[in-house]
């Protein structure tokens, strides 16, 4: 798989995944908080940055968890239930 630097790089599963904001974060009242510590924090942008990325990641596992894992238990779920 050829992914630009290395023609012999594979990515698997346990890759390190780039940061990525999620919007329904901005949704959680609780995330608001983390923003506020961030901007308070402005004497060094790039620690500043790293830590609110690491408290993101975070806050996601906390409060939203693996959302695939969600919607297959809620399938199953919903299947039980229509056949009650």
């Amino acid at each position: 798989m050829w992914l630009g630097k290395c023609c012999c790089t594979r990515v698997s599963s346990s890759a390190i995944r780039p940061f990525r904001f999620q919007a329904v974060w901005s949704t959680d009242k609780d995330y608001h908080e983390i923003v506020k510590q961030w901007r308070k924090n402005t004497c060094n942008i790039s620690v500043s940055l790293k830590n609110v990325m690491e408290e993101s990641q975070v806050f996601n596992k906390e409060v939203f968890g693996n959302i695939f894992r969600k919607k297959e238990s809620m399938k199953l779920d919903y299947k039980e239930f229509r056949n009650l």
